[in-house]
């Protein structure tokens, strides 16, 4: 049955007569009260004839609805309606099947290592799920993700730095490049958290800049918020800042390239099933089975590791430089690593 406003203006009143225990609730009593009610609030048209009040299919669709989705205590004896044990209906209460949802959603969110805000969040499942008497037992074994050990930064600064990006604070940050060793102090407006490989990284601009930054949250030294008026975040989407990127480094500088690569018959099915790219697309098949792939993307070192990682099932063929350039760090892996 769907629920709308009219089917639950019928069940809040159901529950209001079950609720008035000194009274002995029939069927025909309970439809009459409804119907009365629903009169009081105007829900019937007046030009119509009062017998269009609820049907006997609708009423128990009422019972129906309390006792699956909310465990409504209904019992019926000879003929009279009431709740066996204590219950308090509220249309803004999760029902037992939203909180089922919440309860395997936690189950996956569990998995996010090292980020503290989800012990709040256990808490508050814990604390609705006590409300709807559910208990999933065991399933915290259901799903398994990839891990390593926790990145330095997040249990220091995730948390400060999402509720900077929430409130648009400004914040401080003592930053030290791993190329140069050298630590730098800036202010900074946060813009987005996002993980890449298991390591996070924090988006935004420095204060007085234009351009976009990308910083590592394990590279950050410390970080303050200043309680200054909150920044304007300007047009910037991060669907679109990263459509043409595989990965988290992007070049504002660079355009997008049209990159070919031809795939062994072997590799196929994996390619096909999951796309390096959401640009891909699939330019012409060979005769012994192998395909022709293209991407349209910003080439940055993300893309150039990935591609290096599938070195003897694929084939740079377009742009060149990209293929010499691949070329010359395999020739110097192959020397590194001679037998």
């Amino acid at each position: 049955m769907p629920v709308n406003k009219s089917f639950m203006e019928r069940v809040i009143i159901f529950d209001q007569c079950l609720q008035r225990k000194q009274k002995a609730w029939t069927k025909t009593m309970l439809i009459e009260e409804i119907n009365a009610k629903l009169d009081e609030k105007g829900a019937f048209d007046r030009r119509k004839i009062r017998s269009t009040g609820i049907s006997d299919s609708t009423f128990y669709g009422i019972v129906k609805y309390l006792r699956e989705q909310y465990e409504a205590p209904i019992e019926c004896k000879k003929g009279e309606y009431s709740y066996s044990e204590e219950f308090h209906f509220s249309y803004s209460s999760l029902t037992v099947k939203e909180a089922e949802r919440l309860s395997k959603m936690i189950v996956l969110l569990k998995e996010l290592d090292g980020v503290s805000l989800m012990a709040d969040f256990e808490e508050t499942i814990a604390r609705l799920n006590s409300v709807v008497q559910l208990r999933l037992e065991g399933n915290d074994k259901i799903i398994r993700f990839e891990h390593h050990t926790v990145q330095r930064g997040m249990k220091e600064y995730f948390n400060k730095l999402f509720d900077a990006i929430a409130s648009r604070t400004e914040i401080k940050i003592q930053y030290q490049r791993f190329s140069t060793g050298i630590v730098k102090t800036f202010n900074f407006y946060p813009y987005l958290l996002k993980e890449s490989h298991n390591r996070w990284y924090l988006l935004g601009k420095v204060v007085g800049k234009k351009d976009m930054i990308t910083l590592a949250l394990d590279r950050i030294e410390q970080i303050t918020l200043l309680t200054e008026e909150a920044f304007t975040i300007d047009d910037f989407d991060p669907d679109v800042y990263f459509s043409h990127t595989i990965g988290i480094t992007v070049n504002n500088n660079l355009s997008p390239e049209l990159v070919k690569i031809r795939v062994h018959k072997s590799q196929v099915p994996y390619f096909e099933t999951q796309p390096l790219h959401s640009s891909q697309q699939k330019e012409k098949s060979y005769a012994n089975g192998d395909i022709l792939l293209s991407l349209n993307v910003k080439i940055n070192i993300d893309l150039k590791l990935l591609l290096m990682q599938y070195a003897d099932v694929l084939e740079i063929v377009s742009p060149q430089s990209l293929r010499d350039e691949l070329y010359e760090a395999l020739k110097i892996g192959l020397t590194n690593n001679k037998i």
